[in-house]
């Protein structure tokens, strides 16, 4: 029995323990540390009716029972009767709980528990008792029926059990708990003594559990945490739960372990700075459900972090002595599994078994947990890694208020251990991916990105390495790569064709590419924008005829250049490239191949919205705009076929001129910002030549040409400078009276009409049917007034008008010779009418 007094011990229990330390699943996990602790390889676990011939009071209630096959020495027998003070594990770098606070837990479910380890020859302590901490060396005063632990009841706990201990597995050795649930009938004699609370360690109304299975024994979250607690052990290999007639029944459900699965080692089986490989698979079986958890990870002892030895640490003098064993050991461990439930990504903090965790659902078939172990200091109650900050995953090493100096130092160990944790996830991550495919790793990389695991921590995790979605024209798939100067570069998308762009094509060779939206587990630092020449070398290679000829083409080039910095897309290199591109594009576009297209099928077609958002990406300054044109005055919205094959011809002649602006036919004019260039007097004159020779050839589209040639003159203060060498091109259109036909004119006819006041703009009218009979020797010629406004402005032109009574008498001032006088009888009614 216990040596203490025991309403000290009640009060430890109820102030230090149990209000720090959570019931339940906890409760169990600590139980499986401690076999673990004793080398058990087969756990057994289960509620059991009680034993109603029992001479002691606490076997006939419902109990929880524990069945391991570990080593229960006499130095074990001997520790839990001190378990209320302490334990002698720190001593031990290879322990993780043993008959410590993992047993004092039980106290959250019982008022006292019995043991019973397997006989061994000349036995120094008791092989089976009860742990009362009501009792001490008198007895029970609270209780005074619960005295010893007969042998008679000891036969008969076994007896209870013997379907399980009757397993092979338990032939050579076997420890047995027996927790009786806390009960109403366990109440003390007495309330109250001395000012101390008796009646019940707890007594909340969920501390009672009577005839009643807990839940937590069965629940699927239980089965799902053994599940994910045997890759943290090294020994253990089967969990097994059991109710009430185990001589009836078969066990509830079945977690295993094959022995030849590579999972936790020894730590003193561990070289320093060498990692060890974890990967196997956990099945569950049970009536409702049957899983198998697939697992992989690593585990590492670190020597070093950041300049920093951890012998430095464990060398001070205030350092714990009882913890001068403690070895700076990690490991990450991913899982996978299939579930019924809604998939969830679970981040667990572990030292060696789960301390916390925390979880969120995502869009998959499989859920995932990600557990990350450290030999960290942690609170009184095992509850919390000490300098934890739940919110943002981090470790704070600094001291607030109540920290004492071995505090600090704790945090400062845990503080290190953890940023060389961190350091191993990606190396882990890509062990555990090998068995994924691309989609299972994006869904799982997503939902890392929003856990302040990654948000808060990314640069530690990818200090040395980053994970990306890596992209070339053989494969795309999950890369580690190494984060030292690596040219890493994102794409909108995958391209839908390489060979469409040869240079991107070779860039996998020097470059890491990748596509934007994939969740990749980069640093901060990284630089993923391209540089000017990078984008020039990808425009020049493009051959415009396969890019604008296919939609994905066009759509992953827009994509792609609209991704860029502003800065890179304006950089003026940039700009000739992509205005050499688009040149070239457009006169293909427009070459013969492409006329059955038409300029208004064409606005319909689903490459115009790509096209103009390349345009647009083009500076305003660069691009000038040529207004939409008709062939002939239209009478509808549509042309028709011999108008677009006229149009396309026109625009395919201006393309082929060696301009530094990009002409741009309003089609393809962007709606955001309109095209702002000017044509440079030498630009105007080629493109002015260029239509006057289309004139030449085919005077069926006078009309249109001669709309764009007035369109590009009204842009010039002085239009003599261009028009002056090109006096002889023919380049506008007039009205000859005399012959009542339109003709086309260069500048020096109409200079020469001119200087005889023969020109008149506007529409003709009665004085110039009259002014053409009684002068037969003039040719009037009339032309549009936005033609004449444009002439206007060169000083030999100035003055052009419409034919008034005015002009009339200026023409009849020169003296021309006049017809005979039947002939001028109407001008002189006109004249006369006018005045």
């Amino acid at each position: 029995m216990a040596e203490h007094h025991p309403l000290g011990s009640i009060e430890y229990l109820r102030e230090n323990l149990l209000k720090n330390y959570k019931p339940g699943f906890p409760v169990l996990k600590e139980l499986v540390q401690n076999a673990e602790d004793a080398g058990s390889t087969h756990f057994d676990f289960g509620w059991i009716e009680g034993i109603s011939n029992a001479k002691h009071p606490l076997l006939r209630t419902p109990a929880l029972f524990i069945v391991d096959d570990g080593t229960f020495t006499n130095e074990n027998a001997r520790s839990i009767r001190y378990i209320i003070g302490g334990s002698n594990k720190p001593k031990d770098q290879d322990a993780i709980g043993k008959f410590g606070l993992g047993l004092k837990s039980v106290f959250h479910l019982c008022e006292a528990f019995f043991y019973i380890g397997s006989e061994i020859q000349n036995p120094r302590s008791k092989r089976a008792d009860i742990f009362n901490p009501w009792a001490d060396r008198d007895g029970d005063l609270y209780h005074p029926e619960w005295g010893e632990f007969d042998p008679e009841d000891c036969k008969k706990v076994k007896d209870a059990l013997n379907k399980i201990i009757e397993q092979p597995e338990y032939q050579s050795q076997w420890f047995i708990l027996w927790i009786p649930l806390r009960h109403i009938s366990h109440q003390t004699h007495e309330l109250e003594e001395e000012g101390i609370q008796l009646g019940y360690i707890k007594n909340g109304k969920a501390d009672f559990f009577n005839k009643e299975i807990p839940s937590f024994l069965s629940e699927e979250a239980t089965k799902l945490e053994f599940t994910l607690l045997l890759p943290l052990l090294h020994s253990l290999k089967t969990i097994r739960y059991w109710e009430n007639d185990l001589d009836c029944g078969q066990e509830k459900y079945l977690i295993t372990i094959n022995s030849g699965e590579r999972r936790h080692a020894a730590l003193s089986k561990l070289n320093p700075s060498e990692a060890h490989a974890l990967k196997g698979t956990v099945n569950l079986t049970s009536r409702s459900s049957c899983i198998d958890v697939e697992f992989s990870g690593q585990e590492i002892i670190h020597v070093i972090h950041e300049n920093y030895t951890f012998t430095d640490i464990r060398e001070r003098d205030n350092f714990p002595t009882k913890f001068k064993n403690i070895q700076p050991h990690t490991a990450v461990i991913f899982g996978r599994w299939q579930s019924s439930q809604p998939a969830n990504l679970m981040i667990r903090t572990a030292v060696f078994l789960p301390i916390a965790s925390s979880s969120s659902n995502i869009s998959s078939q499989n859920s995932f947990c990600l557990t990350l172990h450290g030999y960290f200091f942690v609170d009184f109650a095992r509850t919390g890694i000490l300098g934890w900050n739940n919110e943002r995953h981090i470790i704070a090493i600094q001291r607030f208020e109540g920290d004492d100096d071995d505090t600090v130092l704790k945090k400062e160990w845990n503080f290190h251990l953890y940023k060389s944790l961190l350091g191993t996830i990606l190396d882990a991550l890509k062990d555990f991916s090998q068995g994924l495919n691309n989609d299972e790793i994006e869904i799982f990389c997503k939902a890392l990105h929003a856990k302040p695991l990654f948000r808060e921590n990314s640069q530690e995790i990818c200090e040395k390495k980053q994970w990306i979605y890596r992209i070339n024209p053989q494969e795309e798939r999950w890369q580690l790569i190494d984060s030292g100067q690596v040219h890493l570069r994102i794409l909108p998308k995958i391209p839908p064709n390489w060979a469409s762009f040869p240079h991107l094509k070779k860039l996998p060779e020097q470059y890491y590419l990748t596509v934007e939206g994939k969740p990749n587990l980069l640093a901060r630092k990284n630089t993923l924008t391209w540089k000017s020449e990078e984008i020039c070398d990808i425009l020049d290679s493009l051959k415009p005829s396969e890019i604008f000829s296919n939609i994905d083409n066009l759509s992953f080039l827009q994509a792609f250049l609209s991704q860029q910095e502003t800065k890179v897309i304006n950089d003026e290199k940039v700009q000739v490239s992509l205005r050499e591109l688009l040149h070239k594009a457009f006169r293909e576009l427009l070459h013969k191949a492409f006329a059955k297209l038409g300029i208004a099928e064409l606005q319909k077609d689903k490459i115009l919205p790509f096209v103009k958002k390349l345009v647009e990406l083009l500076l305003p300054k660069n691009r000038y705009a040529i207004a939409k044109f008709a062939v002939n005055e239209p009478t509808s919205v549509k042309f028709d076929a011999n108008e677009q094959t006229a149009v396309h011809n026109v625009l395919n002649k201006l393309y082929a001129l060696n301009l530094d602006v990009l002409l741009i036919y309003e089609i393809f004019e962007p709606a955001s910002q309109s095209s702002q260039a000017i044509l440079k007097s030498e630009q105007a004159v080629d493109v002015l030549t260029c239509l006057s020779d289309i004139l030449k050839e085919d005077k069926s589209i006078y009309l249109a040409i001669c709309n764009l040639i007035k369109q590009i003159l009204s842009k010039f203060d002085s239009p003599l400078i261009i028009i002056g060498e090109l006096a002889d091109k023919i380049l506008f259109y007039g009205y000859k009276y005399r012959e009542k036909k339109t003709y086309l004119w260069s500048y020096a006819k109409l200079c020469e009409s001119r200087s005889k006041n023969l020109l008149f703009t506007g529409k003709y009218n009665t004085i110039a049917a009259a002014l053409n009979e009684a002068i037969p020797d003039y040719d009037f010629i009339f032309i549009e007034e936005d033609l004449a406004s444009i002439l206007n402005k060169i000083p030999s032109m100035k003055g052009i008008s419409s034919l008034t009574l005015d002009s009339c008498k200026n023409l009849l001032d020169k003296k021309p010779i006049l017809a005979i006088p039947e002939q001028r009888i109407n001008l002189l009614k006109e004249l006369i009418r006018h005045v």
